[in-house]
């Protein structure tokens, strides 16, 4: 898995499902958050995607290339 897998992979699914509008709208209740939540939204989409079993192993992958 390379960078450039998830940034085609990210395209290719906002253009067939629209997912850059859901991504844009996604709020949550948190109040004054340090991290958007469309970057929230984001990663646990593609750790979705790529059946990663927890947070930890979707950024160790990341971190590997």
């Amino acid at each position: 898995m390379t960078k450039q897998w998830v940034r085609e992979f990210i395209q290719y699914s906002s253009r067939i499902y629209g997912l850059s509008q859901m991504i844009k709208h996604a709020r949550d209740g948190r109040r004054q958050p340090q991290i958007p939540s469309s970057v929230i939204f984001t990663v646990l989409l593609a750790g979705f995607a790529l059946r990663t079993p927890s947070m930890e192993d979707l950024e160790r992958q990341l971190r590997k290339g």
